[in-house]
């Protein structure tokens, strides 16, 4: 009994010793990184950051950078931890020796200034989602529309709003600033209670929920432009209007 435990045990560590050796061959080692997607970052980076996942043993014994056994779970989340400007990393061999790696950048679609419109401060990216990737720093121009407000996470880096909330907050501005033409919107500053400040050029600002019905708001605002005072003053005339309190207005002329 005790001889063919011994062999039986020696059957098992010669195996496994075999199949160690076998895995450290060459010939299924990684080698080479194909990098496809990047426009603002360096792919020469992104294969830096693969190269140290792929560096070292799994319980001291078989290589990480063996083609059947990359971590590539663990390479994808360390791309998105690692560069918030991506929206997606994926990883795959393409052979015994290369992995392909295929990014997709985040796009920028507006800028978060920080949370409180009066202070001055350095901008960061948004993406569609309304999401703060990346700073903007030295960022100049009217290109992208210029958000205030807190982020969802202390960072300086996070979610502005829920991304259902950006895309309703986004159209609104939009349909709103429209109706103000040649007074370009400075920025939309929401505070943490929900008000929000649609401020133009010129110093006009439009007071509203961005919990309420975006329509609803719309709508007010347009019957106020009917009505008098505004048909004599154009809102660039004006401090305020405010919208908060459903069909009651309240507005303010800019002292003469």
């Amino acid at each position: 009994m005790y001889v063919r435990l011994s062999l039986l045990g020696g059957t098992i560590i010669f195996i496994l010793g075999g199949l160690i050796a076998l895995l450290w061959l060459p010939f299924w080692r990684v080698t080479q990184m194909d990098v496809a997607g990047v426009s603002t970052l360096s792919a020469g980076d992104i294969q830096a950051t693969v190269q140290e996942k792929i560096t070292g043993r799994y319980w001291y014994l078989f290589p990480k950078n063996n083609i059947l056994l990359y971590p590539r779970q663990g390479i994808e989340s360390a791309l998105r931890a690692h560069y918030p400007t991506l929206a997606e990393a994926s990883v795959g061999a393409e052979n015994l020796h290369t992995l392909g790696i295929t990014v997709v950048e985040r796009q920028p679609a507006a800028l978060w200034c920080g949370q409180d419109f009066s202070a001055e401060n350095n901008c960061s990216f948004m993406d569609a989602s309304g999401l703060v990737y990346a700073p903007a720093a030295q960022f100049e121009g009217d290109a992208y529309q210029k958000y205030f407000g807190a982020l969802a996470s202390p960072e300086s880096l996070g979610q502005y709003l829920t991304p259902e909330q950006f895309h309703s907050l986004s159209a609104l501005a939009q349909a709103l600033a429209a109706k103000v033409p040649g007074d370009p919107v400075a920025g939309l500053w929401v505070e943490s209670d929900g008000d929000a400040h649609l401020i133009f050029n010129s110093g006009f600002t439009l007071l509203f929920n961005s919990t309420d019905d975006t329509g609803a708001v719309f709508n007010r605002f347009s019957l106020a432009l009917t009505a008098a005072p505004f048909t004599a003053h154009p809102a660039s005339s004006f401090e305020y209007l405010d919208l908060r309190f459903g069909n009651k207005l309240y507005y303010k002329l800019k002292s003469s």
